[in-house]
């Protein structure tokens, strides 16, 4: 029988406590759920550690002490182990014997889910729309900046979720709160805070989308925003530059970089992405000279580029005679890739040059309508623009302000055009 003071011997298990210099807190190690004692001789070399002449239990031990390396009693040290206190390798008899191999018993077992699985986080709200951003991205290969606006306008109508209270808890972020109610009060929070009917559509449209991918997943038996009545598009024309003024851009610039940068955007007409992913190799010199330029879709497509366009490119490419085909056409300083905020800079520095407000989309515009004007067909500007229906071309049309003179004049000599 054990007597106060003493350590019992438990065999095969036995505690082995070296001499421990002054100072340092006392490691030891007790088998799992079996109850020991400490002597008063072991307590006066443990600094910092106060036991009563009484019976402790394992779990007791182990949240008062600090443990030495996870070592097994016959087989040596435990792999993935925590490491041992750097000053107890020094210590007279070596590390320490025994270790506890699992939690105690009168620890409880850490909860989980059926078992032990892992909650199903793609199966809720944002995971699937993750799932349907990975969907745009790998199988339909859409560009990055359509990926991009997809996330931000879904973000909103989480937002929107959140302040109706159908998103305030995470159990809540579940695919039951993508219905037709949720879609239509965030369709009523757009148009309380002013945003514009394109804005409105774009958003409703896009979640049209993911409704439709749901249904095609089989996570949905029905659409939500079959119910919805999308906005109606806006025809509003687009604002355009006198051609004059256009080429003045591109005249008055005294950067080589910003120069080649602008005579693209006004003698191509390309979107502010599509100039950022131009590459050197794009430039091909064989027969007409062009760009080609993978657009909206991941769709390709060759632009003619005039004598002007030609020249500035050209008086860039010369500061980078080293430049190889994959690299980026346009870089900044450190040799990366430029940004769509690169552009903008740079045309916003031209507006300023001018005295006039300008952004990148606004050379698109007078793009069209200029070769409008100057009597190309109509497909053939939807083909230079990338456009996927010619009904988006069409609305360059109504903005030729020469050819409205031309139909006044011909109406007035009673002659056709």
């Amino acid at each position: 029988m054990l007597q106060r003071g003493d350590i019992p011997s438990i065999p095969p298990h036995r505690v082995s406590i070296p001499s421990y210099p002054t100072g340092y807190p006392l490691l030891v190690s007790v088998p799992r759920g079996i109850p020991g004692t400490l002597s008063r001789s072991v307590r006066e070399k443990s600094l910092g550690l106060s036991f009563g002449n009484e019976f402790v239990s394992a779990l007791r031990v182990m949240q008062s002490l600090t443990f030495g390396p996870r070592i097994d009693i016959y087989d040596g040290p435990i792999a993935h182990a925590s490491s041992v206190w750097p000053w107890v390798h020094g210590i007279p008899g070596g590390q320490l014997a025994v270790a506890i191999d699992e939690l105690s018993e009168d620890t409880p077992p850490e909860k989980t889910r059926r078992g032990g699985r892992p909650t199903r986080e793609a199966m809720t709200l944002l995971g699937l729309h993750q799932k349907f951003l990975r969907y745009c991205e790998v199988e339909r290969q859409l560009a990055q900046q359509t990926i991009v606006g997809y996330r931000s306008d879904f973000v909103q109508f989480v937002e929107s979720l959140r302040g109706h209270g159908r998103f305030g808890l995470a159990r809540q972020d579940a695919l039951t709160t993508f219905s037709v109610e949720a879609v239509r009060e965030h369709q009523y929070d757009m148009v309380a805070r002013g945003w514009s009917r394109a804005t409105c559509r774009r958003r409703i449209i896009q979640l049209n989308r993911f409704g439709k991918w749901l249904v095609k997943r089989g996570h949905l038996r029905a659409n939500p925003l079959d119910d919805v009545e999308i906005p109606r598009r806006e025809k509003t024309l687009p604002k355009v530059l006198p051609w004059s003024v256009a080429e003045q851009v591109v005249i008055g610039e005294s950067r080589v970089r910003n120069r080649a940068i602008l005579a693209v955007l006004v003698y191509t007409g390309l979107r502010r992405g599509e100039v950022v992913r131009l590459n050197v190799s794009s430039l091909q010199r064989e027969g007409d000279i062009a760009l080609r330029v993978r657009g909206k879709g991941n769709k390709e497509r060759v632009v003619g580029l005039p004598g002007q366009a030609v020249e500035a490119i050209n008086a860039y490419l010369a500061t980078r005679p080293s430049a190889k085909p994959e690299e980026p056409m346009f870089l900044v300083s450190g040799g990366r890739r430029i940004t769509a905020r690169v552009i903008t800079k740079a045309v916003a520095r031209a507006g300023r040059r001018l005295k006039t407000h300008l952004h990148p989309h606004l050379f698109r515009h007078t793009y069209a309508t200029r070769l409008h004007e100057l009597g190309v067909d109509l497909l053939v500007i939807q083909g230079l623009l990338g456009h996927e229906s010619v009904a988006t071309t069409e609305i360059y049309t109504r903005v030729s302000a020469a050819r409205q003179r031309q139909a006044i004049q011909a109406l007035e000599s009673g002659k056709r055009t």
